[in-house]
């Protein structure tokens, strides 16, 4: 089976997501105070990068090939420091707001995503990652929560 524009775009599009959540919640988590919360964050990103790996692996049986490259994770840097340096400060809750605000991103792409014609098992792959960026979101915000409640 040959893979249409629209799955491999939409397909690469959630892969550059998934990369951008990986570096986000790294990037967060060298600031954060809290080693219990910083591994949350590293967990989340390790949880990322395996979608990430999950998305390019069924592009690839489906015939297509992944758009993420080196170039494109640089520009996920760069996004994530211009975010960074509007922050206030390095605080915990800062950073947990700053993941708050990715995975609503990311929550947006994906639901985007869902409303799209793709084949049945692209769907299923889909709905179950976003599931599971839900989940991440939620955590992230009730860690927020917790950690503005104890400032």
């Amino acid at each position: 089976m040959m893979i249409d524009d629209q799955t491999m775009t939409t397909l690469n599009e959630l892969i550059a997501t998934s990369r951008e959540g990986e570096y986000g919640f790294m990037n967060c988590a060298d600031y954060i105070g809290s080693p219990h919360v910083r591994e949350i964050l590293m967990q989340r990103a390790l949880d990322c990068h395996l979608a990430a790996e999950e998305l390019q692996d069924h592009m690839v049986r489906l015939g297509g090939h992944s758009a993420a490259n080196d170039s494109a994770m640089g520009s996920i840097r760069r996004g994530w420091l211009g975010q960074g340096g509007g922050l206030p400060d390095y605080s915990d809750e800062a950073m947990l707001e700053a993941c708050e605000r990715s995975e609503n991103e990311a929550i947006t792409r994906y639901q985007r995503a869902l409303q799209q014609d793709l084949p049945g098992a692209t769907l299923d792959l889909i709905n179950a990652q976003y599931r599971g960026v839900r989940r991440n979101h939620d955590e992230i915000k009730r860690l927020r929560e917790q950690v503005a409640a104890e400032s």
